[in-house]
């Protein structure tokens, strides 16, 4: 079990390496190749690369070209989404755990002796409990089965 002063060190430093991120991009990127026929007509020559960033908004995938030269920056937007997400979910695992660490420390050492003997007898009279009239299934000789014409 982490202390407080461990929990605050670590929250301090993912807070610290969520601050370094200055921009993030979503989606995927992909690379595109056209292949053309040759202007002499001899075969085909092979175009691009040209470069798709492909992005969920809205309740659809919107779609938008990408210069060669802008390729590297948004490459690296996206690892920082990817980096941010994972911090975020550490932030939020610690936090989770905090919350846990911090209501066990308020929970009763002791177990209410009553609480622990009703829910025993409740738990054994469930069990016997009798059925009520009528809700047990018919058994497998009673049914009739439907005669196909």
């Amino acid at each position: 079990m982490t202390t407080t002063s461990d929990s605050n060190t670590a929250r301090t430093a993912i807070l610290a390496q969520l601050g370094s991120i200055t921009a993030i991009a979503r989606g995927t990127l992909a690379e595109e190749f056209r292949d053309r026929t040759a202007s002499n007509g001899t075969g085909t020559v092979r175009l691009g690369p040209y470069f798709k960033h492909q992005v969920w908004e809205g309740g659809r995938n919107v779609s938008s070209r990408i210069p060669a030269s802008c390729v590297d920056q948004l490459r690296g937007q996206m690892e920082d989404a990817k980096r941010f997400d994972s911090l975020v979910a550490q932030l939020a695992a610690l936090a989770i755990s905090e919350g846990a660490a911090q209501r066990a420390a308020l929970a009763p050492l002791t177990v209410d002796a009553d609480a622990e003997k009703n829910s025993a007898k409740l738990a054994s009279r469930n069990a016997t409990a009798r059925p009520k009239h009528g809700s047990t299934p018919p058994s497998q000789g009673s049914r009739r089965k439907a005669s196909r014409s």
